[in-house]
């Protein structure tokens, strides 16, 4: 009897211990399924988020060759003393044309369409700046940047410095002919007179500072992930 009842006892043991067991192995079943799903929703959001890095990244390389090769010589210095100029492409845009082939091509590859942008707004930004200060300094208008100034006699040449292949010059005026992605390849003219190159470069920075806080802040968002 004594046996008996210590074998009924280590047989309820026993079934406990399979009904344990059971339970342990469909909470595992339903971690794993949670892990996996996490797991993908984490890949999905890395990968979202490392393109978009990437994005911010070339923008901040943009600003940070523009800052470079901006730099000014002296407090009194304009952009033309660091051999670039500000011109306008058939879209309207405005950019920074370098007189060295090898800097222009590089430029040229590493622009992207927010830093086109960007680029855009701050030379708009310093002419209209710079138009204020003239005004206010009651300075001849004939030493002072217009936007209706006549365009000076330029080549037809691409942000890389090499002639543009079925300019759009002929057609950009009456809105005929090629794209806007013909148009935003060529440049129209150059200002004859370049900006200041401590405003210039003063806001290249401040733009500079805000993609690499964009940058610092995604990369602190990725780790925290």
């Amino acid at each position: 009897m004594r046996l008996i009842e210590q074998i009924n006892d280590l047989e309820r043991v026993e079934s406990e211990a399979i009904e344990g067991i059971s339970q342990k192995e469909m909470e595992i079943i339903d971690v794993k399924e949670m892990i996996e799903r996490e797991t993908k929703l984490y890949n999905t959001e890395y990968a979202e988020n490392k393109a978009e890095l990437t994005i911010r990244q070339n923008d901040l390389d943009v600003f940070a060759f523009i800052l470079k090769f901006t730099k000014c010589k002296d407090a009194t210095a304009t952009l033309a003393q660091t051999d670039s100029r500000v011109c306008e492409m058939w879209s309207g845009r405005k950019t920074i044309m370098y007189s060295d082939s090898a800097t222009a091509a590089q430029y040229s590859k590493m622009l992207t369409p927010r830093a086109k942008k960007s680029i855009d707004q701050i030379l708009r930004s310093v002419e209209t700046d710079k138009l204020k200060a003239s005004s206010l300094l009651q300075q001849p208008s004939s030493n002072s940047t217009t936007p209706n100034m006549p365009p000076a006699k330029e080549p037809v040449v691409g942000e890389d410095g090499k002639p543009c292949i079925g300019a759009v010059g002929q057609n950009a005026g009456n809105g005929g002919g090629g794209g806007m992605g013909d148009e935003d390849a060529c440049m129209k003219s150059c200002g004859p007179d370049p900006p200041d190159c401590a405003l210039l470069h003063d806001k290249l920075s401040l733009m500079w500072g805000e993609y690499k806080d964009n940058v610092d802040s995604l990369t602190m968002e990725m780790m925290k992930n």
